[in-house]
């Protein structure tokens, strides 16, 4: 089965319980990249979760 590519766009107090679920989903679901312009937010985030990222919506949508 092809996993649906997903984003996480905002990692602020609230991205904990649906970076979770997005794990407890591995089997159907990846995350292409979680998203935050806030170097502190990003560092914080990765040591709980183990998704790529970025700082910029245009990274999401290949617009760079």
């Amino acid at each position: 089965m092809k996993k649906t590519r997903i984003a996480i766009v905002g990692l602020g107090m609230a991205v904990a319980p649906h970076a979770r679920s997005v794990l407890d989903l591995a089997d159907r679901v990846e995350v292409a990249y979680a998203c935050s312009p806030s170097v502190e937010r990003r560092a914080e985030f990765a040591e709980k979760f183990p998704f790529p990222q970025c700082d910029k919506l245009e990274t999401i949508m290949g617009t760079r």
